[in-house]
């Protein structure tokens, strides 16, 4: 999901209704820092040891997301071909559905090969005026590592 796409979401526009204080989602260094999205620090060379620490362990939970929804998206071709109209309910409940169904595969015995695509990341580079809430709640997160 570009950025753009994001913000003209429903999950930017009613975030303080979806999420509670202790919620967050994780995302690449491509978008704000928001009470309820969590980014890595921009390394400009001054990053602390336990900023970088927090980094690597972002990283890690983002490439298991990554890996999830790749392995969906090469057993359920259709989530590929989803465009902005389609990107609320339709495309949450296509996601659900083959979770579902990808599980019951996993349960029976059914495993898929890998698939090969990775997550694109469309990275617009742009700066941003991180929100304070989650710029705090990062900070908190990062004396976690």
């Amino acid at each position: 999901m570009s950025t753009q796409v994001a913000r003209n979401s429903a999950l930017f526009h009613k975030s303080d209704e979806l999420f509670k204080e202790a919620d967050y989602l994780i995302a690449d260094s491509a978008y704000p820092v928001e009470k309820w999205l969590i980014v890595p620090f921009k390394d400009y060379g001054n990053l602390t040891r336990q900023m970088k620490n927090f980094n690597k362990h972002l990283s890690c939970g983002r490439v298991v997301i990554e890996r999830a929804f790749g392995q969906l998206k090469g057993r359920f071709r259709r989530l590929t071909k989803f465009d902005c109209s389609d990107f609320q309910l339709l495309v949450y409940h296509s996601v659900i559905s083959a979770c579902a169904m990808h599980n019951l595969c996993i349960y029976n015995d059914d495993l898929s090969e890998e698939a090969e695509e990775e997550a694109v990341n469309d990275n617009l580079c742009r700066p941003y005026n991180h929100n304070q809430n989650g710029v705090q709640k990062r900070r908190a997160l990062t004396e976690l590592f």
